[in-house]
């Protein structure tokens, strides 16, 4: 048999304590969720617009919050198609080789030197290493014209001309070499 619904008039002060805790706690966990949610989504909205080559939305984006600039991804939006978090604008670019955008974001200040860094094996590649990694010739050709260090080396010791080495891309090796690039000595 079950136990009657009581009132809040009939209700022991401990249980009515009780009641408000509980729903105190639900108010809160839909709060911190929502905010969470946008800050998730917030930190991935210029870094969706350079992936769909959507330059005018990105420079929007950038006009609104300029803290954009250099904001890194976070994890658990696109959870798919959003493996590279960690990355800041100019390496979200980079990877996607949006040499209009690598432009317009070292126009505006864009942090060179930033690296990427994450908890599945990323450690120190900066945005030539990604664009040699990736393939892209003219991106690659935009970030040595921007003075992304052509020598920079990841946690691993390996040089941007040791990843287009690994993968094979002749013509961005030769871009680096002539930049000044140097792979690793082979004994």
């Amino acid at each position: 048999m079950t136990e009657p619904a009581r009132s809040w008039k009939t209700m022991s002060r401990k249980r009515k304590l009780m009641v408000a805790l509980c729903a105190t706690v639900g108010i809160l966990y839909a709060l911190f969720t929502a905010w969470y949610a946008y800050n998730v989504y917030d930190s991935r909205r210029v870094h969706d617009a350079i992936q769909d080559g959507d330059i005018a939305r990105m420079k929007q984006l950038l006009d609104e919050d300029p803290g954009r600039l250099n904001g890194r991804q976070q994890k658990g939006y696109k959870p798919l198609f959003g493996a590279y978090y960690g990355y800041t604008p100019l390496l979200e670019a980079a990877r996607c080789g949006r040499t209009e955008a690598i432009d317009e974001l070292v126009r505006r200040g864009a942090d060179i030197h930033a690296t990427h860094n994450d908890d599945i094996g990323a450690h120190g590649e900066n945005a030539l290493h990604i664009a040699a990694d990736f393939g892209h010739v003219e991106a690659t050709a935009a970030l040595i014209r921007a003075g992304v260090d052509v020598n920079g080396l990841t946690d691993a010791g390996e040089s941007p001309l040791d990843f287009a080495n690994d993968h094979g891309h002749r013509e961005i090796a030769e871009l680096l070499r002539s930049a000044g690039g140097v792979g690793r000595v082979l004994p």
